[in-house]
C-alpha cells in the first residue's frame, strides 16, 4: 500500500512537471523583456525577429483591423509591446496571456478582450468538472472597451481584487478598478464567473 501511494505521488509529480513546462505566449514591453533576459542581451534581437514572423494572420483568417488588439505589428511599432513564449510555471500575476482556439488555459485568468462574435469566449471544462458542454464567457464590458484596441491594451491602468483561491468552480467574486483618465480617479466594477477562465480549460470556437 505504501509503495502504491509512493508510485502515485511520483506520477503526479511527473505530470505536474510536464504541465508546468508547457509554453504559452504573453505580451511584454521592451523594458520588461530586457529585464527578463538579464545577461542574455544578445538574444533580444533574435527574439524580436522571431516575433515579427508571427505577425501575419494564418491563411484563411480575416485581415486584422488596423487598430485591433491582435495587430501585433502596431503593438510593437507604436507601443514597444511584443509577444514572447514563456513556461506555465513562470507566469506571474499581471501577465497578459494571449490564447488561440484549442489552446489550454495555463492559469486562472481574467478575460480582457476577445475577437469572438460579440466578444464571447467558449471554453471546454471537461478536465475540471467532467462536463462536455462548452461554457460561454465574456470580458467585462468596460474592460473590453479599453483593451479591444492596441493602444488601450498597451496603456491600460487597472487594479483587480479577487477572492482567495478555493475549489468552487461555479461561483466567483471580485472587483475591477479602471482609471478614469478625465479626472485621474478609479471607477470600481464587479466581476464574476462570466469574466474569468480557469487553468485546465481549453479555448474552443474562439479565434483569439
Amino acid at each position: 500500500s505504501m509503495a502504491r501511494e509512493a508510485w502515485d505521488d511520483f506520477r503526479r509529480h511527473r505530470l505536474d512537471n510536464d504541465e508546468n513546462g508547457r509554453k504559452t505566449k504573453i505580451l511584454i514591453k521592451d523594458s520588461e523583456l530586457t529585464e527578463k533576459l538579464g545577461s542574455q542581451q544578445d538574444d533580444l534581437e533574435g527574439i524580436l525577429n522571431d516575433v515579427n514572423n508571427q505577425f501575419e494572420p494564418p491563411s484563411g483568417e480575416t485581415i486584422i483591423p488596423k487598430t485591433h488588439f491582435t495587430n501585433l505589428k502596431l503593438l510593437a511599432s507604436n507601443h514597444n509591446v511584443h509577444m514572447v513564449d514563456t513556461q506555465w510555471k513562470d507566469l506571474k500575476v499581471g501577465d497578459f496571456v494571449t490564447l488561440r482556439q484549442d489552446e489550454w488555459v495555463p492559469a486562472d485568468l481574467l478575460l480582457l478582450t476577445s475577437d469572438g462574435e460579440n466578444n464571447e469566449v467558449f471554453v471546454e471544462t471537461m478536465a475540471l468538472d467532467g462536463e462536455t458542454n462548452l461554457k460561454n464567457r465574456q470580458p467585462h464590458m468596460e474592460l473590453n472597451k479599453l483593451t479591444c484596441s492596441a493602444s488601450g491594451l498597451a496603456n491600460i491602468n487597472a487594479n483587480v481584487t479577487v477572492e482567495d483561491p478555493n475549489n468552487d468552480l461555479y461561483n466567483f467574486e471580485g472587483n475591477l478598478e479602471l482609471q478614469d483618465t478625465q479626472n485621474n480617479t478609479f471607477k470600481k466594477f464587479p466581476i464574476g464567473l462570466d469574466n474569468v477562465i480557469y487553468r485546465g480549460s481549453i479555448i474552443r470556437n474562439t479565434p483569439r
